[in-house]
């Protein structure tokens, strides 16, 4: 009896810890937003904007884990809710470690299609910094305005972090922040008024062969350019300002970022656009890009136009129609010439652009 009751207690044990498991977010679709939240593109703007130097270059160059960026992406919200009910709400569906997530991620070491363990951090306001009477002062009206997370403390901002296997080795590190505003935010009459943001930071990093072929194409140009410097300058300019997830369309996996190609796409033809090469064959890239949505305008041997297009339905002709409003286009060559040095390559160009402006 004894022997079937701890069974029963390991077998409970085991489908909680798979039903824990499975709460964790393998991709943007499946992460969880705090109900009444309203998305905040001004402040997606401005992080992408603050950070794109940041992500834009090679992180680690190390043989064991090298770092790639392959894209970056942004989702923020913003609530009238207390920060510490927000944060309830992640620790509830997220679950986690509370541990320093930088010691245990960017690794690459997480299986495709899982994730690694959550971990967090929370930080809660240091009432040291203000003096004497003016803590005195805050404490009394957050005492009024919000419950404690914990007796005392009111939650500063949270931190949430974990690694998700993307396909051929690519790996994800996915950054979820709760920051309260309560202190920064007013109303009409000038009232403090509580506010928290969530912002959620999707860091996708190429796998190690790719990565190293990327650092090392940018090792050899900084050689034959005279210095590092120049090549944090190209990351810096031509990596992030566009990147393929900030409008919905995913990179086909296991290609590889041609910085040269998007500066010419960026600089030469003024299109916000990026530029990729892959070893596989059009035909696949242009059935991969068909099944994420996206409509075939034209298509032979050596590639084709992809659009994704408004459409709405026609009650004359009785059919859905495209709008002519397209806000992307794909672009897929195989051979492909190179724009800069006119030599004819054999394997495949990806070219997305952003055509919503």
């Amino acid at each position: 009896m004894v022997r079937k009751l701890l069974m029963l207690v390991a077998m409970v044990f085991f489908f909680t810890s798979m039903l824990q498991a499975a709460q964790i977010p393998l991709n943007e679709k499946e992460l969880p937003v705090f109900p009444g939240a309203v998305r905040n593109s001004t402040e997606e703007a401005e992080i992408i904007a603050a950070e794109e130097g940041l992500h834009a270059a090679p992180m680690d160059t190390s043989d064991e884990h090298p770092l790639a960026m392959r894209s970056f992406s942004v989702f923020a919200y913003t609530v009238n809710t207390p920060a510490e009910k927000v944060l309830r709400f992640y620790l509830d569906k997220l679950g986690g470690k509370e541990e320093e997530a930088s010691e245990h991620l960017y690794t690459g070491n997480t299986p495709s299609g899982s994730t690694s363990q959550v971990y967090y951090r929370i930080d809660f306001v240091d009432f040291t910094v203000y003096s004497q009477k003016d803590a005195a002062e805050a404490k009394a009206e957050l005492e009024k305005a919000r419950s404690h997370f914990e007796s005392g403390n009111w939650v500063s901002s949270a931190d949430f972090a974990w690694e998700v296997g993307e396909q051929n080795g690519d790996f994800s590190v996915f950054d979820l922040t709760v920051r309260d505003d309560y202190f920064y935010t007013f109303d009409a009459r000038g009232n403090k008024k509580i506010q928290t943001t969530i912002v959620i930071r999707k860091t996708t990093y190429m796998n190690p062969d790719d990565a190293r072929a990327v650092i090392q194409n940018f090792k050899n140009e900084g050689d034959a350019g005279g210095g590092s410097d120049q090549v944090n300058n190209v990351w810096a300019n031509d990596g992030v300002p566009f990147n393929p997830e900030g409008v919905g369309v995913s990179v086909y996996p296991g290609s590889v970022y041609d910085a040269e190609t998007t500066a010419f796409l960026r600089e030469n033809m003024g299109l916000r656009a990026g530029a990729y090469q892959s070893g596989d064959n059009a035909r696949n890239i242009l059935s991969f890009f068909e099944k994420a949505g996206l409509k075939q305008i034209h298509a032979d041997e050596n590639g084709g136009v992809l659009k994704r297009c408004q459409e709405e339905y026609n009650p004359y002709l009785k059919k859905t129609m495209s709008t002519g409003e397209c806000d992307v286009e794909i672009t897929i060559q195989s051979p492909w010439r190179d724009m800069t040095t006119g030599e004819l390559r054999q394997n495949t160009l990806i070219s997305i652009v952003d055509t919503s402006e």
